[in-house]
């Protein structure tokens, strides 16, 4: 069975808000509502992975997202 992740974005206050099922879903939203981190998450678990961020109009993979990211790809996540 395919994993599914959801992408959301890290409010002001830390949070993580679920608004789309794809990474450029989430930056779309981010960018439109002036949020800088974007999250993501397995669709059967809360536990919450930063996957980039916004500076100067650019969006920036955070390092550690990026193991993640790379191990999806292939499979083992």
């Amino acid at each position: 069975m395919k994993t599914i992740y959801i992408y959301g974005i890290k409010s002001s206050t830390g949070e993580h808000i679920d608004v789309s099922k794809t990474e450029r879903g989430a930056k779309a939203y981010a960018t439109r509502h002036g949020y800088a981190v974007v999250t993501m998450r397995n669709a059967a678990h809360y536990y919450v992975v930063e996957l980039a961020y916004k500076r100067d109009g650019k969006w920036f993979y955070i390092p550690s997202a990026e193991t993640v990211l790379v191990a999806r790809t292939r499979g083992q996540v």
